[in-house]
């Protein structure tokens, strides 16, 4: 989602860590090229 009062992008991947009532660990990887971002992923990290 893009910000506009701080004109920044923010990327929720959801669940890092082992707290919490989330039932799978994610993340988000992806490259920074420039002005530009690609190749996104979201990687599940497995069942806490």
């Amino acid at each position: 989602m893009f910000d506009d009062a701080l004109q920044c992008l923010h990327m929720n991947p959801g669940a890092a860590g082992k707290q919490g009532w989330q039932k799978v660990r994610t993340l988000i990887r992806f490259v920074i090229d420039g002005d530009n971002f690609k190749d996104c992923e979201v990687i599940e990290l497995g069942k806490m």
